[in-house]
């Protein structure tokens, strides 16, 4: 088996990471590596660079294994055939390890047993990204024809019907990574309490035993429950990010991609946009004894933590890992009373829903909800996310309302 394209990380003078995909003999494929420097560098950070250049490699590692020009292809106006598109979209739906084992065969099979898979949102997300390059290489391939000429708008058009049905057939195939049919689900109000509960430093069902892990793991399980953090959100906040003085405590969430001062290897990056994240200064209900039992009393006290600012620390005072990060609630589902499928991600979802259930109480109105929860939670103007965490809520309520009618008729009109 021959791997005929590999993603390498080069780091640029001043820290940056740039990862870049290598062909075969060494060399960089001009097109891969200007569609990183032009699309994705301004905007995006290493790590989601690297996702979009995995997907991009699947793509090439598909055409040299089935014999295709893609460019060549484009440039004849043919593109790929339906049965290609078909392959295309199996190939992004395989285990990287089980396409690089079928890279022995002279095709990539559409059936068979015990074929390793991704889920659908990984394969919908390569598809995303594979299009996207496409109707990008489309644009570039034919920008220096001169538009009065019958062949761009022959091409122009050869480029967007092919986008438009390979997306297509990615929904009908593989299905949208999140439909409003399944909008995003997190947990019981009933199963947060018995976290907080058990999360205490001292409690009898506390999994952890050391009482340094136990302040941290509280801190940390408490902040993303409020904040509904992502891991490398909490990961990448610094001292001086939590701000606990003046007439609004806060913890800023900073973007500093490629951070100089990060050597942690995955380095954690904040995808979502800065944002201040308010904390209750209610002296009753206060974040601050928290924070300053865990930096007083014990982060302060290790040795390699006084060599870094991340807020959140290891045992040994180096900073937290992402797998360290992870580890914690999977450590935590070992509990009785918490779902054995507990992660960051499904934490993130429950603190949208008690969002809408607060947001509820308050008679906001559906608009306010929306920007509300999109500061909050650091999405952009463009992101769908408000709308789907909306239709969860519409159906819970939904739910509650079928029920006190059918509880109407069952019950109060004593039907037989």
């Amino acid at each position: 088996m021959v791997n005929r394209f590999k993603i390498l990380e080069i780091t640029l003078e001043g820290g940056e990471r740039l990862p870049v995909l290598l062909a075969p003999d060494g060399t960089l494929p001009f097109l891969p590596a200007y569609y990183v420097m032009s699309m994705c560098r301004p905007r995006d950070s290493a790590n989601t660079i690297t996702v979009k250049l995995t997907a991009i490699k699947i793509l090439l590692e598909w055409a040299a294994l089935n014999e295709i020009d893609l460019k060549e292809r484009f440039r004849s106006g043919k593109m790929l055939t339906g049965s290609e598109r078909d392959n295309l979209l199996h190939a992004c739906r395989l285990h990287f390890n089980t396409l690089m084992a079928l890279q022995q065969t002279t095709v990539v099979k559409l059936g068979g047993d015990a074929i390793k898979t991704v889920n659908n949102a990984t394969a919908a997300q390569r598809i995303h990204y594979i299009a996207h390059y496409l109707n990008w290489m489309g644009s570039e391939l034919i920008k220096n024809i001169d538009r009065s000429r019958p062949e761009f708008g022959q091409l122009h058009k050869v480029r967007a019907n092919f986008v438009d049905e390979l997306r297509l057939r990615a929904v009908r195939r593989i299905g949208r990574s999140q439909s409003r049919s399944n909008p995003p689900r997190g947990f019981s109000k009933k199963v947060q309490d018995r976290i907080v509960e058990v999360i205490v430093p001292g409690h009898p069902d506390n999994p952890w035993k050391n009482a340094f892990v136990q302040i941290r793991n509280q801190l940390y399980i408490t902040m993303c429950l409020a904040f509904g953090l992502r891991i490398g959100e909490s990961l990448c906040i610094k001292l001086q990010d939590v701000r606990l003085s003046g007439n609004c405590p806060r913890i800023e969430i900073v973007r500093r991609p490629d951070d100089p001062e990060d050597d942690r290897n995955p380095a954690p990056q904040v995808k979502t946009l800065p944002r201040p994240l308010p904390l209750n200064s209610n002296q009753e209900k206060s974040w601050t004894p928290l924070i300053h039992r865990y930096l007083t009393n014990y982060r302060r006290r290790l040795k390699k933590a006084r060599n870094h600012k991340f807020f959140f620390v290891a045992r040994n005072g180096e900073k937290l890992s992402y797998s360290s990060a992870i580890s914690i609630l999977k450590t935590l589902r070992n509990v009785s009373g918490i779902p054995d499928d507990l992660t960051q991600h499904l934490v993130r979802h429950a603190c949208n829903e008690r969002f809408s259930e607060n947001a509820e109480a308050l008679q906001m109105s559906a608009d306010d909800v929306r920007e509300a929860r999109r500061q909050l939670m650091g999405w952009g103007p463009a992101s769908r996310m408000p709308e789907l965490y909306d239709q969860r809520f519409i159906q819970n309520k939904a739910h509650e309302i079928s029920m006190e009618m059918q509880e109407d008729f069952f019950i109060n009109r004593k039907l037989k």
